[in-house]
């Protein structure tokens, strides 16, 4: 009965998780089949009003181009002599206006620190970081699923001899590793769609969700093989509600 309901309780935030992808993905292609019978449609009527298709040539094609390019030029031309004067003047005479604590700071600092100030931005590292975390997206999951056979052949191999307790501590690491893992991956998420627009446990499944999961749910065999008392089901459940409510959270502000 806990595993139906632990089944259920995965499935649930499954649904969660990747609900909104899966009705995206439904009215997406909504509008990609509404899209292609209009433009049939369009296409008829049109070839019905002509002896044949219309063919543009590429000569006339280019000609074409040439013709929007030099009405183009003969536009810029028409600017006022005096007013592109006032412009350039404005852009020689154009002032950046620097913080004074700044500007000490950068008065005082070394040309290497200059140079990291400078070439400083936020944004690029963020983005770096992503895409490194997406490309270890890729074999996460086999990492955590070689450590999982890891802890649970290990608990079998020491089981019933003196480095029994080896084998738990590796399966009870497991379990709160990975039980820590969901739940930062939950306020991760969270925070990460709210201020980057970036769904970690969408685009990070193997790392923080898939991963965990079920190293967690290895080492709580594990720990079931040691000994059947270990309460791990109710830690289990509170771990898998974590991601749901985050994804409720997201897909609901």
């Amino acid at each position: 009965m806990r595993t139906l309901f632990f089944s259920f309780l995965v499935l649930v935030m499954a649904l969660t998780i990747y609900g909104s992808q899966a009705e995206k993905l439904i009215r997406v292609t909504k509008e990609v089949l509404s899209l292609k019978k209009e433009f049939k449609a369009m296409m008829n009527n049109f070839n019905s009003n002509q002896e044949g298709p219309a063919v543009i040539d590429q000569n006339q094609l280019q000609e074409l181009l040439k013709k929007q390019a030099a009405a183009r030029n003969e536009d810029e031309k028409q600017f006022d002599p005096e007013v592109q004067r006032m412009l350039k003047e404005i852009n020689k005479e154009n002032i950046v206006v620097i913080n004074p604590i700044m500007q000490k700071m950068l008065a005082s600092g070394s040309p290497s620190t200059l140079q990291q100030l400078k070439e400083f931005d936020l944004k690029n590292y963020i983005a770096q970081g992503i895409t490194n975390l997406e490309r270890l997206n890729e074999k996460a999951g086999k990492y955590f699923c070689l450590s999982a056979m890891l802890v649970f052949l290990l608990m079998l191999i020491t089981r019933f001899n003196s480095f029994s307790s080896i084998g738990y501590l590796c399966a009870n690491t497991g379990f709160i590793i990975s039980r820590s893992i969901i739940f930062l991956a939950a306020i991760i998420a969270v925070v990460a769609h709210f201020s980057l627009k970036f769904n970690v446990l969408t685009n990070l499944d193997s790392i923080f969700l898939w991963g965990p999961l079920t190293l967690m749910i290895i080492s709580a065999l594990a720990l079931k093989i040691y000994d059947f008392n270990n309460p791990v089901w109710n830690k289990m459940f509170f771990s898998v509600m974590w991601p749901i409510a985050s994804g409720v959270f997201i897909h609901l502000r």
